[in-house]
């Protein structure tokens, strides 16, 4: 994946810190309401950790193999996540969610880059994707479940298949999602409303300069080490303080699969946060109409 400050839209403002505010409701999508509460203070709590919640809905980590979709990847699950919570679905009372189609999402997004490449020539040859070519695919092109279009983790984006003729044609009515850019300009403050998210029970997708994958071979946790795997994106979802046990860290759900760190999520300290995510935001989702 890539960044670029020039291309981040819906920016939310870094008001100055006021009083902790409680979280808004599940499910709220107003604009504003989320404004004047990321606006606040934050207070780190002992522990956020949704994870459970993720295993309780049966979304579990997935591969993405080799094709470059980790933005894909990181708000397909934050959007299940929430999908999975909505009393309208019914999905929060079921053991299970319904899984989206990352390959609908990436054939999407690929249709969507193409135009919005041609816009921003500098960044034409990046191999991977950005959040926003993915949030314009969602905007533009739906989703679809993955029951109706397989993830078949080809070796190439010229390998997907294209969905058919109908399934474009629903696929965008369905869900209303709208796309927050967090402010990145102040690490302190991204960091600030990163955690006011989580307290709110909001996964985040952040963007960050990845390590070295030798320097996590014996724990998956990005502390101390320089960035020099290129740029990665992956979805937070939740937190510890520092304890007399512990230091604070982060926790983020990667897209490698399984096997990879601790049953596929990861741990950041917040020094390195602030000096290596780059870009970061969250999403609202509610049924359309």
């Amino acid at each position: 994946m890539f960044w670029s400050p020039t291309l981040l839209a819906l920016i939310l403002p870094l008001a100055a810190a006021a009083e902790p505010a409680a979280p808004p409701a599940p499910g709220t999508v107003d604009p504003k309401v989320w404004t004047a509460y990321l606006s606040g203070a934050a207070t780190w709590k002992e522990e956020v950790d949704l994870r459970p919640e993720f295993n309780r809905l049966g979304l579990y980590t997935e591969v993405q193999g080799a094709r470059p979709s980790c933005a894909v990847f990181a708000l397909t699950g934050a959007l299940e996540y929430q999908i999975g919570l909505l009393p309208a679905t019914g999905a929060g009372n079921l053991p299970k969610a319904r899984r989206l189609s990352e390959d609908f999402l990436l054939w999407g997004t690929l249709q969507e880059s193409r135009s919005f490449r041609s816009r921003h020539t500098e960044i034409a040859d990046s191999p991977g994707f950005s959040f926003q070519e993915v949030c314009l695919a969602i905007s533009h092109r739906g989703l679809a479940w993955q029951d109706e279009q397989p993830n078949t983790f080809a070796p190439g984006l010229g390998n997907l298949a294209e969905p058919s003729v109908e399934l474009q044609k629903k696929a965008p009515g369905r869900w209303e999602v709208k796309s927050y850019f967090l402010n990145s300009s102040d690490p302190e403050k991204f960091l600030t409303q990163t955690v006011l998210l989580l307290n709110a029970g909001v996964p985040v997708a952040i963007g960050l300069d990845w390590p070295d994958e030798a320097t996590l071979v014996h724990a998956p946790v990005l502390n101390a080490q320089p960035a020099g795997g290129g740029a990665h994106g992956v979805l937070l979802v939740g937190y510890w303080d520092k304890s007399k046990d512990r230091e604070r860290r982060l926790v983020f759900r990667n897209s490698y699969g399984p096997r990879w760190g601790r049953a596929g999520y990861g741990f950041m300290s917040p020094e390195y946060f602030r000096k290596h995510v780059r870009t970061g935001l969250f999403l609202t989702v509610q049924p359309a109409g």
